[in-house]
Order: structure tokens, then sequence, then C-alpha cells
């Protein structure tokens, strides 16, 4: 059996190392000194003589030593500059034409090649972008994220009301700022008006001392001081860069002008970096919150619609802050009613806070593209490895030539490595497409989606990737390829054969295949199973053929004639032709947190088993208003009878009166869904006011 050589041997380069040199070079001193002193010594002087009289002959030896090493070292590295580049050049060409003499091999190849690379590529810019990318702001690790919870509630993930953060503000001493803002998808937008088509703009609103506490920097102007956020002084806005680029061409004559924003003129005092978008990817402006007045945002303790932030204080930690903020939650809970239950807080870094939900799905998905290229690997070997079958005669000649083993291993390396890279640039493309994608369907509920692209790192990652996988499916069936004797193939003729050694090869190559792909499509088949039956979930309602639009009324400009505006832009959505039913609500089915109502909460108080706090969204579309109700609901039903609404395929819609004394009502219904497929009953409790319609959810 032919032993594999040392790679070692393989690889061994044709030019010396400076090791080799400083040896070459002693051991060439070394041989004159010798011939020297034999020579004296044949003239009759002494050994210890002659040594003496042919070093002083010889000169100043280290001086010597030195400058021969040097010299020799510099025609070491032109000559190895040279070859390098030669065959380099050889090896690049001889690649291509072995590449180009089989189409089929190499179009499979880099296909493969560019689907496995390009989605590790994709999917890495995506987790450098979301998971490693810094913040855009000085010390990200020192600004936390603040909820407050409510345990027998179990809600342990809160917004902030306005009253709590003004207590926390004002009594904290571990963190050296805090701020709030008000961000809610679609709900706090704006209209922009006098500039070229009216839009609907996204905005968040902030507390004074917001730029405080992350500081940013802006690229024109300035931020928004304290000072300039309070109620009087509150007529400022800051433009983010998409903004300021897509809406006013990126000019730089802006800060100092105004933008009428609901109506009202705002001065522009700054545009921030193009990296700054914090809370929200879409982010058009940043006002003060003082620009909203207590009819557009409840202000009382039960209003919980802040999201609090704060910066450590310099030798604070987070679980000092964690403290101090919870125990001052426990003295406000102590105190006031309304804020019964909510005794604790929770503390994380910003960015855990914002990429939290998503850390763990992308690092699942960074190995699953792995493991695909890890098969794309052992797939390309195997056929590597049948194609060197079919060039052992080729081998053959080239060995007969006097082609080395490890020459010929380089050579065949470099195909491999040439095959990856093509492979790999390909993939880039495809990589670029597919970020794009996901910027676009991912931009909703992917976290930091602006940060997101294929930049320098990113590329050589790619290049990272490809090489490495041109190594690691090029190297073993290159070394299996030289390691039979070449010349007896070449005395045996065309008949080649990878023999016992190369069948097992493949063999293991094949189950090597096999067992990767049993783990992806195992993890695939779980991820598919749970993706199905989250889709086959009753959420209660049904959204086929339902097409939702987002559209906000300025209350400062119509001021009582709201509702009156929604009911007639209802009437007339109504009169198309095509449209079944019509209707308006704050916040789309299983989103947004609506507006609490502390004077309801003190109404069911008095019932120990009815709901302790309702959340109320304003809602139309039905007759009446809605409220969800949980349980005990039937010992409130009336000697009216039940009228059915609503009777099809979809469904029995009852309506069925109910008296509840104390919340004040007379009129109460409970809507009755049942769905024909025994999905369970979904109950709703109906409150009909003249005053409007709430959706109420516990």
């Amino acid at each position: 059996m032919t032993r594999t050589p040392d790679p070692r041997r393989q690889f061994r380069f044709a030019w010396r190392s400076t090791r080799q040199v400083a040896r070459d070079v002693d051991a060439e001193l070394a041989f004159h000194l010798a011939r020297r002193v034999e020579e004296l010594t044949s003239r009759g002087l002494s050994a210890e003589e002659a040594r003496r009289e042919a070093a002083a002959r010889f000169g100043n030896l280290e001086f010597t030593r030195e400058y021969c090493r040097a010299e020799d070292d510099r025609r070491e590295r032109e000559t190895r500059h040279t070859t390098m580049i030669d065959e380099l050049k050889q090896d690049l060409i001889y690649a291509l034409r072995a590449l180009r003499s089989a189409p089929g091999f190499a179009l499979v190849a880099l296909l493969t090649l560019a689907l496995g690379i390009g989605a590790n590529t994709a999917i890495f810019s995506v987790v450098r972008g979301v998971l490693l990318s810094p913040l855009p702001f000085p010390e990200p690790g020192r600004v936390v994220r603040i909820w407050h919870t409510n345990r027998s509630e179990n809600d342990l993930k809160s917004q902030v009301s306005e009253p709590d953060f003004k207590e926390w503000a004002a009594a904290t001493k571990r963190l050296s700022s805090l701020s709030a803002y008000w961000y809610s998808p679609g709900g706090s937008g704006a209209d922009l008006t006098g500039v070229g088509t009216p839009e609907r703009i996204q905005g968040a609103y902030f507390t004074p001392t917001f730029f405080e506490t992350l500081r940013p920097r802006a690229q024109i102007g300035r931020t928004i001081r304290p000072e300039e956020a309070v109620e009087g002084n509150d007529h400022y806005v800051v433009l983010s860069d998409g903004f300021w680029k897509r809406r006013l061409a990126g000019d730089r004559t802006v800060v100092g002008r105004a933008l009428t924003i609901d109506g009202i003129p705002y001065t522009v005092v700054g545009v921030m970096e193009p990296g700054f978008t914090y809370p929200a990817d879409r982010i058009d402006f940043w006002m003060p919150l003082s620009n909203q007045g207590p009819e557009s945002i409840g202000r009382q303790r039960s209003s919980r619609f802040l999201d609090v932030i704060g910066r450590l204080a310099p030798g604070a930690t987070i679980q000092q802050a964690h403290d101090e903020i919870a125990s001052l939650s426990r003295l406000t809970a102590e105190r006031e009613p309304e804020a019964k239950g909510w005794t604790d807080v929770v503390t994380l870094p910003v960015h855990e806070a914002l990429v939290g939900d998503v850390r763990r799905p992308l690092i699942v998905l960074l190995g699953a593209v792995v493991f695909v290229l890890l098969i794309t690997c052992v797939n390309i070997a195997a056929l590597l490895l049948a194609r060197a079958t079919a060039r052992q005669r080729e081998l053959a000649v080239r060995s007969a030539l006097g082609a080395g083993r490890g020459r010929i291993i380089r050579q065949l390396v470099t195909e491999s490595l040439v095959l990856a890279l093509i492979g790999g640039a390909l993939g880039v493309a495809l990589a670029v497409a597919g970020v794009r994608v996901l910027g676009n369907v991912g931009a909703g509920d992917l976290p930091r989606v602006a940060e997101i692209r294929i930049d320098g790192v990113v590329l050589l990652y790619a290049v990272g990737v490809s090489t490495l996988a041109g190594l690691i499916f090029g190297l073993l069936p290159a070394i299996r390829a030289t390691s039979r004797n070449l010349q007896s193939v070449l005395r045996a003729g065309s008949r080649g054969s990878v023999g016992n050694a190369g069948h097992r090869l493949r063999a293991a190559l094949v189950v090597a295949e096999v067992a990767l792909a049993v783990v992806l499509v195992v993890g695939a088949g779980l991820a598919t199973k749970s993706f199905t039956r989250l889709l086959d979930v009753d959420p209660g309602f049904r959204a086929r053929n339902v097409l939702a639009v987002r559209l906000g009324i300025p209350y400062e400009r119509y001021g009582e004639r709201v509702p009156i505006y929604y009911q007639a832009l209802l009437d007339r959505i109504a009169a198309v032709p095509g449209v079944e039913a019509v209707g308006s609500a704050k916040d789309f089915p299983l989103r947004g947190t609506g507006e609490l109502r502390p004077e309801r909460s003190r109404r069911l108080e008095s019932d120990a088993s009815a709901v302790q706090v309702l959340t109320v969204h304003k809602c139309k579309g039905l007759e009446f208003p809605v409220v969800y109700v949980p349980f005990g609901w039937d010992r409130w039903v009336s000697d009216t009878p039940t009228v059915v609404t609503h009777h099809d395929q979809h469904g029995i819609i009852r309506r069925i009166p109910v008296v509840i004394p104390f919340l004040g009502v007379a009129d109460c219904h409970v809507l009755q869904i049942v769905h024909p497929a025994d999905h369970g009953v979904t109950i709703w409790m109906g409150l009909k006011r003249s005053c409007g319609h709430f959706f109420v959810y516990q």
C-alpha cells in the first residue's frame, strides 16, 4: 500500500527560507575557512597557527556573514516574487482552461456554490447589521431601557405612564439622565403639508432629556435642547437623514426653515446622521412630547404609553439602577391606588432591548446556512473526486514531464479556489438581491433594518468563506488524486481507477453529505411544522380580502368635526362597488396598546369578580362598541330575547342583551361569535354609548 507522504513536504516551496539561507551562508563560509586552513597546513604551519592565519586573511568574519546573509535574502525574495507571480499566472490560466473544458461540471458546481455562499453572505449581513453593529451613539453599553412590571396582572413588560416617569426622573441618582419617548408604528405619525405632495410621516415624540441621554450627533445643525422641549417653547423638529434626502433632496439650507406638520409650523433645527434612526428604522422626525396635548394622549397614571431610556451615572451598574427604580415604583404603588401592583421594573441594555427577540432566530438561521454550505462542499468534493478519476492519465503525463506531486496538488487546489471564488462572486450578487428582499419584507418585524447592507466587511467575509470552501472541497480530492503511482497509470494506458481507497473516500463523502442533510431537513421540518401551527391558530377574526389603510386627521384643525369626517369617509368607501363592509379602529387586531380609562377601572372595582383594568381602543364599524369579557358575563344576561345579527358559512353572530348595573350603562350587549368549525366561542361585550365606540380588551 502506498504511504501518504507528509503534507508539509508536498507544499514545500522551491525557494529557501531565511533560516535555510543562514545555514547555507554559514556552511559556505565554513567551507572556505576549512580550505584555507588546509592550504596553510600544507605549507608547514601547525593547525592552530593555520586557523589564526586563515581567519586574519579572511577579514571581519561576522561582517562577511551578515552581508552574505542579507544579499542572499534579497536575491531569494526577488526570485520568490518572480516565481510566485509566474506560477500563479500559469495556475490561473490552466484552471480557467480546465473549467472551460468541462462546462457541465463547472455550471453545476458554480450554481451550487452560488446558492451556498450567497445564503451565508446574506444571513451574515443580517447578523452583522442587527446583532454586531454598534449603536449610533456614544457608549451604548451605558444606556438602558426600562419597563414597568405588574406581576399580579401578568404584565411583565409594560410601558410607563407620564406621572411615574416624572417621579423617577426627579428622584433617580443612579442614572445621569432619564428620558422617555412615545412612538407607535402608524399611530405617532403626522401630516406633512406645504412641501410637495401631502404625506403622512412617522415620528417620535420625546421628553426634554431625550437627546441628552443618547448623545447622538447631527450632521447638519444640532439637536433640540431641553429648554426647547417644554410647553410654550416646543415648536421645533429634528429630521432624519432618510426623510431629509427623500423629501427635501438633501437641501442643506433646511435648518432654520419651517415645515408645516399637522397644520402647525415647526422650525427645523437639525438633521441627524444617516445611522441614527432610534427608536425605529422608519423614523422621519423627532418632536417634543409637549406638542401632544392631553386630548391626544392620556396623561393619567393609568395611561401607560411611554418608552423609558436612561444613561447610567459614572460608577453605577444596571443592577443598581434597577433596584433604585423598583424601589421608587413600590413607594408609588403604596401611595397611589392607580399604581397598585406596579411594584417592579425590567431593566436591560438598550442593544439587548432592541434585538433580544431576534437574536436566537438569527443565530439558528446562520447555523442552518452554514450546514447548507457544508453540504455544498461535500457535494462538490465528490464531484471533484469523480473528475480526478477521469484526469488520471493527464496527471500522469505531467508527472512524467517533471512536475512533482506538490506542484500537481497546488495546481488542483488552485482550480478549486478559482471555482470557489467565481461561485462566491455569483453568491454575492444573490446576497445583494436577498438583502434587498429582506429589507422590504422584514422592515416591520426586524430591528435595525437600515444597518443591513453589503459593505466591505461582508465582502471580506464572502471572500473568506469562498476561500475556506475551496480548500475544504478541493484539498482532499487533490491529495487523493495524486496518491497513486502516476507512472503506473501512464504505463497502463487509459485504464484509470481510483481503487479501493478512492471508493472508500467517496463513500465517506456520501455518508457525510447525507448526515448533514438529515440534520438540516429535520430542523427545517420542525420549523415548518411550528410555522404551520402558527398559521392554524384562530385569531378570532378573518383577514382575507380585507384592505387596511392608515390615515390621521389633525385634531388641532378639525376639533369636534373629526368623528364627522371619519363617518363621511366610511360612508363614501362603503358606496364603492365591490365593498361589502367598512369599519375603522385605532389599532389593528392583536396590535397596539390602547388607552386605559381610569374612571371605568374605578367603577369596575365595585364588583370583585369583574375585570379590574380595561384597555380602550377606539373603534367603529359595528352598530355598537365591543368589550372583551373573559369570564362571568353570563350572570348578567337579561330577559330580552337574543338577536342573531349575522348567519352565513363563516359562522353565527348573536347579540345577547345584558344588564351590568355597576357600569352605569343601561344598554349593554354581548356579541357572541360561534365559528362553524367548532373552534370555540369568542365572547365580546358591547356598550352602546353616544360618545363613541370602543374596543376594550382586558
